[in-house]
């Protein structure tokens, strides 16, 4: 899914870089390129968030790699202190990792003191709360998406992937995801932290315009408190929601099948798998030319290689829905 760089029109890295990057590339696993994808769309996730995305089935076999990789200045890993006063070490990817993926998505390839500088831009975001807490939520998601359950997490974009989407400007950092269950496709937004009561209204009209545009209509917007939660509902009346389906939860899913989303503000908690089906939304780097140089997507973020692919996953559940129907 990457691009060779060989015909790449940005300044070409130094001989001397270009051989200790391919002495990198040689030694990493195929679980450690799924890694760059992850890292380089979502910049920063925690080793618990990683292990329920697949990498490695405990959090110390997966730190052990990460510190591998750390060595080797592709990770990088900083301690981050939450808005509760915990502190959580987060990995990013490393001056290596960051030259690597520039060098594979045909970008300019940063220097070793630039990409110093994104590493430890990166540690002091204040950007990072956001970051962690979404990873929260599509890592709990994931975690319930494994093989011979009927559901997977299709697609995670952040905001650099969203980004070209039609409609997408001026609508800030998007979050898009893809769930499929038991032979529907459920495309979403997630909106997080739930818009102050001022900026809702353009907030809706965002979504409508992106709807509208790419066929994704449901967006999901966690509240802090069941007080919080009601307090939406109550400035949602206030706008026009044609087009939308509009879910809040008062916490993050800890898999499918929980019932904790409401779709109205009287509505009865209904699971995730219950949410509108929709068609997947097609990405304009689908169809590029590469003219347009669009960055490209990431892939799955599940690592798991012996995941089905669509087709197989849908022969499969009609197999099962036949059978068990006769």
């Amino acid at each position: 899914m990457h691009s060779t760089g060989t015909h790449s029109t940005n300044p070409q890295p130094s001989s001397l870089l270009l051989h200790e990057l391919a002495d990198v590339n040689c030694s990493l696993m195929a679980s450690d390129r799924w890694l760059f994808d992850l890292l380089h769309e979502h910049r920063v996730l925690t080793v618990s968030q990683l292990v329920r995305f697949g990498f490695r089935t405990t959090a110390r076999d997966a730190g052990r790699r990460l510190r591998v990789l750390r060595s080797r200045q592709i990770t990088a890993s900083f301690d981050h202190v939450t808005p509760a006063g915990t502190r959580q070490r987060c990995w990013t990817l490393g001056v290596r990792g960051r030259q690597l993926t520039a060098l594979w998505d045909d970008q300019a390839v940063p220097a070793d003191g630039d990409a110093a500088r994104l590493v430890t831009n990166q540690a002091a975001d204040p950007g990072n709360n956001h970051a962690l807490a979404i990873g929260e939520f599509f890592s709990r998601l994931a975690e319930g998406s494994r093989p011979g359950t009927f559901t997977d997490l299709r697609f995670w974009w952040g905001p650099r992937s969203c980004a070209a989407l039609p409609a997408a400007a001026g609508k800030g950092p998007l979050e898009y995801g893809s769930y499929f269950s038991h032979g529907t496709h459920i495309g979403f937004w997630l909106h997080h932290p739930a818009p102050a009561p001022a900026a809702l209204p353009a907030v809706i009209r965002g979504y409508q315009e992106l709807a509208a545009a790419t066929g994704t209509s449901t967006v999901l917007i966690p509240a802090a408190s069941q007080a919080a939660e009601d307090q939406l509902w109550n400035n949602l009346a206030a706008c026009d929601l044609t087009g939308l389906t509009i879910a809040t939860t008062t916490s993050h899913p800890t898999g499918p099948g929980i019932p904790q989303w409401r779709t109205s503000p009287a509505g009865q908690l209904i699971p995730f798998s219950a949410l509108p089906g929709t068609y997947r939304t097609d990405h304009p780097w689908w169809g590029a030319k590469p003219s347009q140089n669009l960055p490209p997507l990431p892939g799955h973020p599940i690592w798991d290689p012996e995941r089905e692919y669509d087709e197989a996953v849908f022969d499969n559940w009609e197999t099962c829905r036949d059978t068990t129907s006769t």
